[in-house]
C-alpha cells in the first residue's frame, strides 16, 4: 500500500516541498490543511529563498513574502530574456538591450544555467553572421571578435557548466523542477555538451540537395555552400569553439545533420 503524503509529518512534507517550485509551493498550500500547516512554517520559505537564490536576507515583513516578490521578479526577467534571444531584433544583430554581465551573475545566483547555455549558443551563431559580413567571407581567427567569443564560451565551461572537470548540473543535489532536469538533460550527454542540441539552437537551418542529382564531391560542397551560405556563415565561431575543445562535446548527431558536422569538422 502506497504512504499518502497528508499522512506524512510536517518535517518530512517541508523536505519534499523543498523540491518544488515556488508557484508549485504556494498551489500547495491552498489545497489540503495539512500541506497550509507547513506553508506557515517561515522556516520553510527561508530555506528556500536560500536554496533557489542563494539569498539569507529580507526587506519585507515576512520570508514568505520576501520570496514571493524575489520569484516573481526571477520569473520576469527570465521570461523576458528568453522573448529578447528568440525576436527578430536579437537575430538581426541588434541585442546591445540585453546586459550580459547580469545575465551571467543572475544564473549562477538562481541556478539558471540551461538559459544562459542556451543563449551564449545562439548568440555564437548570431555573431558569426555578423563577423562573416564585416570581414567579407573571410574567416580570421585573430580577430577580436573571435577572440571575445573564446572568454564566453571558457566562462560558460568553467564557471557555469563544469567544476574541477564534473557536469555542475548533474552535480546539483536539488533541482526546483522537472523542466530544469529535463533542460539539463538536452544539454549534457554522457557529462558533455550535446552538439545536437546546440545545432537545434540554429533558427538558420539547412536546405538539401536532392539525392538524385548526380554530382562530384568538390560540386556537391559547391552547391550545397551556394544553397546555405548564412546556415555556413553562421557556424563559424562554433566551427572554431568544437575545433579546439572537441572532448567537451558529444557528438550525438543524426544522419540528417551530417553535413553540418562535417562542416565543423572541417573549419574546426
Amino acid at each position: 500500500m502506497g504512504v499518502s503524503l497528508v499522512s506524512l509529518g510536517t518535517d518530512i512534507l517541508q523536505n519534499v516541498f523543498i523540491y518544488l517550485t515556488v508557484g508549485q509551493m504556494a498551489r500547495s498550500c491552498s489545497t489540503i490543511n495539512t500541506f497550509n500547516l507547513v506553508c506557515k512554517r517561515e522556516s520553510l520559505w527561508k530555506s528556500k529563498l536560500w536554496n533557489d537564490y542563494t539569498l539569507d536576507c529580507k526587506v519585507k515583513n515576512t520570508w514568505r513574502e520576501e520570496i514571493k516578490t524575489v520569484y516573481l521578479d526571477s520569473e520576469k526577467f527570465w521570461n523576458g530574456l528568453n522573448e529578447s534571444i528568440d525576436s527578430e531584433k536579437f537575430w538581426n544583430g541588434l541585442n546591445e538591450s540585453i546586459d550580459f554581465d547580469i545575465v551571467f551573475v543572475r544564473s549562477l545566483r538562481e541556478k539558471e544555467e540551461f538559459y544562459v547555455a542556451e543563449m551564449i549558443f545562439k548568440l555564437f551563431y548570431v555573431e558569426s553572421i555578423r563577423y562573416m559580413k564585416s570581414s567579407n567571407g573571410i574567416v580570421n581567427t585573430s580577430r577580436s571578435l573571435d577572440i571575445e567569443s573564446y572568454k564566453t564560451f571558457n566562462m560558460l565551461v568553467t564557471n557555469i557548466l563544469y567544476q574541477d572537470n564534473t557536469p555542475n548540473f548533474t552535480s546539483r543535489k536539488k533541482l526546483s523542477s522537472t523542466l530544469k532536469l529535463l533542460s539539463v538533460r538536452k544539454i549534457l550527454k554522457e557529462g558533455k555538451l550535446s552538439l545536437r542540441w546546440i545545432l537545434d539552437l540554429n533558427p538558420i537551418k539547412e536546405v538539401k540537395i536532392c539525392s538524385n542529382i548526380d554530382l562530384t564531391p568538390g560540386e556537391y560542397s559547391a552547391k550545397w555552400t551556394t544553397l546555405n551560405t548564412n546556415l555556413h556563415s553562421s557556424l563559424v565561431i562554433l566551427s572554431s569553439l568544437y575545433g579546439k575543445n572537441r572532448r567537451l562535446f558529444v557528438n550525438d548527431t543524426t544522419e540528417d545533420q551530417k553535413m553540418i558536422v562535417t562542416i565543423l569538422r572541417y573549419y574546426g
